[in-house]
């Protein structure tokens, strides 16, 4: 928690000056990107930002914890292309 309705109305409640806007950290749109977007706009947000998508910067990280979590004889042929 919070959930992003309950942020953005405790952020308006306590007089925050200008727009109160939600930024997501999903990878992808779909179910859990539409529930925050309803929540957040239906709370009073000026705006919800869109999922990530295809970022090669989020792909760089996703593939460095990979291979920093799973021992090295399992990421050999991964690791010679990072």
């Amino acid at each position: 928690g919070p959930r992003p309705d309950e942020a953005v109305r405790a952020l308006r409640a306590g007089g925050v000056p200008g727009p109160v806007v939600v930024a997501t950290y999903l990878l992808a749109p779909g179910y859990f990107a539409d529930k925050i977007r309803a929540a957040g706009l239906g709370a009073g947000a000026a705006a919800v930002s869109p999922a990530l998508g295809a970022a090669p910067d989020i792909a760089d990280v996703v593939l460095e914890r990979y291979l920093a979590a799973v021992p090295a004889e399992l990421c050999a042929p991964l690791a010679a292309r990072a």
